[in-house]
């Protein structure tokens, strides 16, 4: 007559299955052992219908990396006058990376964000590695200094 095997949904906390059931993610990927040890790196990126992302990794190390200081000239949050790099040690040291500081008044993303997040996977020098969160921070150094 058929297979009798339900099919598996992830936990949502309702007991019908979601309208448009995830498949379960793939096992957890390693680093490298010449890049960062012992952290457990996510699966590569993943087109989903939100576009492309990375999963969250089971065990977090994450750096903050300032891209965006509207009380430095040149690297404020509209600027378009420079293109930011990782140092080994940042792209070797840590899974996720929280990019500061979004504006909050405005909320606009700034240039050195996007020029540094589409960088993920190419393997260019300084860029972000495939298997990187990238978490775009709003800014406390505003509010401080406002």
């Amino acid at each position: 007559m058929g297979d009798n095997k339900k099919p598996e949904y992830p936990p949502h906390g309702g007991t019908t299955p979601p309208k448009n059931p995830v498949p379960a993610p793939a096992p957890p990927a390693q680093r490298p052992p010449s890049v960062g040890g012992s952290v457990d790196a996510p699966p590569s990126s993943t087109l989903g219908p939100r576009g492309v992302f990375v999963p969250w990794p089971k065990k977090v190390l994450g750096l903050y990396v300032l891209l965006a200081d509207d009380d430095e000239e040149g690297f404020e949050s509209e600027s378009d006058s420079w293109t930011p790099e990782l140092f080994e040690w940042q792209q070797q040291g840590s899974n996720v990376l929280f990019f500061t500081f979004i504006h909050p008044e405005t909320m606009d993303i700034p240039p050195a964000f996007q020029k540094l997040a589409k960088t993920r996977g190419t393997n260019a020098p300084g860029a972000v590695p495939s298997d990187t969160v990238i978490i775009f921070a709003i800014g406390e150094l505003f509010s401080i200094s406002n």
